[in-house]
């Protein structure tokens, strides 16, 4: 993991300013979730490949969030959403199957009570398995006051080594 530096962060200014915005699409009552995927197209500049936010799959707002009081990425089961991460990767999987996503990079920003969320670290196993298996080369987790960049395999391991720990 590295801490993106002040040029990496005007590079991707534009990426990181878009999934802030994906990520207020989000009706989930517990916390808006936005993911965006990107890939260098054949003239070697960045595009956006797909986004998600975590949206119940009747696009329809929680009536009652049953994970409220879970204050952990548990209990994924009583969620009506999927996860931001899912829903971009699936929207580019189905645009892109026969050229995979490798080399690609998911940008991921969570709102919590209106405010960009403060730095955390990589959590969910679920979301990293899902990176990995898709070939998504690196991970971008933005936050209050920056971004940190992650390898694909190390932010899986991170994620599991803090379910670990929870247990």
């Amino acid at each position: 993991m590295h801490r993106l530096t002040c040029i990496e962060l005007s590079i991707f200014e534009c990426f990181i300013t878009r999934v802030k915005t994906v990520a207020r699409e989000s009706n989930c009552q517990k916390s808006l979730n936005g993911s965006l995927i990107i890939a260098r197209d054949s003239t070697g500049t960045y595009k956006e490949i797909s986004r998600g936010s975590n949206k119940t799959t009747d696009f329809q707002a929680c009536v009652k969030c049953l994970r409220t009081d879970i204050h952990d990425n548990s209990r994924y089961e009583l969620c009506r959403a999927i996860h931001a991460e899912q829903e971009a990767i699936m929207r580019a999987y189905s645009k892109w199957s026969t050229l995979g996503l490798r080399d690609a990079i998911l940008f991921h920003v969570r709102f919590k009570n209106n405010l960009l969320a403060p730095r955390s670290e990589p959590s969910c196993t679920l979301c990293a398995n899902f990176i990995t298996r898709i070939g998504i080369e690196y991970i971008v987790l933005v936050y209050d006051g920056g971004a940190d960049m992650y390898n694909a395999y190390e932010f899986r391991e991170l994620s599991f080594d803090y379910q670990l720990r929870q247990y």
